[in-house]
């Protein structure tokens, strides 16, 4: 996978998973998200929706071929299959 240079970073030294996309995440399971595989516009968005470096998500939904349905910080959000496939936890 070729992480784009501008986002992608590390949680920090406690992180012990192996970095994958949401859209192979277990549903109901935490991860913590890592970074963005992606340019600097979906990053700045994400970021402003929330998602930082090292906080915990949790994927809720995932259809076949739609939206994933993901809590952050308490809040619930649809993200497009898109951008959740260039979302990196672990």
């Amino acid at each position: 996978m070729g992480l784009k240079s501008n986002y992608f970073s590390k949680a920090g030294p406690e992180s012990k998973g192996c970095a994958k996309s949401l859209a192979a995440v277990q549903i109901g399971k935490p991860v913590r998200f890592v970074g963005v595989d992606a340019g600097r516009g979906l990053t700045a968005r994400l970021t402003a929706m929330g998602f930082v470096p090292g906080m915990e998500i949790q994927l809720l939904r995932s259809c076949r071929n739609g939206p994933f349905l993901v809590e952050v910080m308490g809040a619930r959000m649809m993200l497009g299959r898109e951008m959740g496939q260039k979302i990196i936890v672990e």
